[in-house]
């Protein structure tokens, strides 16, 4: 605690600072794709989301706010856990599609329900159309894809604890060390919150932080492989950690140091 608590500072200027590198180096080509792939869109989707989380978390500048920054770390972790887990199923893309796919005519199918028997007065016509139109081939695909599962989680049909196990280092680790305190900062209930003093909000916040950079970075280093960011951009990778250490060092020297590892 004591250690997060001295870094935290430090952790959303290590997001700022990969933030920056990002701007500068990936978002610009993952903006000029053309016509990318479905596959190649499942990692877009990602990145996108990922920046728009990053975004929103620089905003915050409070402990106050260590509830919002907890759950957007979380929400970070889950989509480099499931960037990631992409490569260990060679069925990842179709099976993402169909979940897609099975979500919405899940929802549909649910808001129907409830006005069929009188608990909502909304227009339904529209979930009625979509449900008319769409039902038979979704379900179709999604009984192809999942034979033996009626009602998917998630696409891969595994739980969040066993995706980061099976993934393995470095993410089980954060699930089982840090994944669960972010959890009792976003879930009801006062397992997380009750009898601290003051510095432990702090703390929270840097957790998070550390976890946010953690996944950003990562994420950026799968996206640029997918969509061989990595071929284009020089020492992409080594940039990367050259944007997260920058943050610790303590005086110029060690800052050109650091960079000397990038130079040309």
């Amino acid at each position: 605690m004591r250690d997060m608590l001295r870094d935290v500072g430090r952790f959303h200027t290590v997001l700022k600072s990969v933030h920056e590198l990002d701007t500068e180096l990936v978002l610009p080509i993952v903006k000029a794709l053309l016509s990318p792939s479905d596959r190649e869109q499942c990692f877009i989707a990602a990145y996108y989301r990922t920046v728009a989380n990053v975004r929103t978390l620089l905003t915050f500048g409070d402990a106050s706010h260590f509830q919002a920054i907890a759950m957007l770390a979380r929400a970070m972790f889950e989509l480099d856990v499931d960037v990631r887990l992409i490569a260990h199923d060679v069925d990842a893309i179709d099976k993402i599609y169909a979940f897609r796919d099975y979500e919405r005519l899940r929802a549909a199918r649910d808001v129907v329900a409830l006005a069929g028997v009188g608990k909502t007065t909304d227009d339904v016509s529209i979930q009625k159309s979509f449900i008319a139109a769409n039902e038979t081939p979704i379900d179709a695909h999604c009984q192809k894809v999942w034979p033996k599962t009626k009602r998917p989680a998630h696409w891969s049909l595994m739980g969040l604890r066993d995706r980061a196990k099976g993934l393995g280092a470095p993410f089980e680790e954060t699930y089982e060390t840090m994944y669960a305190q972010l959890s009792w900062d976003v879930h009801p209930g006062v397992a997380g919150v009750l009898n601290l003093d003051e510095n432990a909000f702090p703390a929270k916040c840097g957790l998070a932080f550390k976890v946010a950079f953690d996944s950003y970075a990562d994420l950026l280093r799968a996206v640029a492989q997918e969509l061989r960011i990595d071929k284009g951009v020089e020492k992409l990778a080594e940039k990367i950690e050259v944007a997260i250490a920058l943050p610790f060092t303590k005086n110029d020297a060690q800052k050109a140091a650091l960079f000397s590892t990038i130079a040309p």
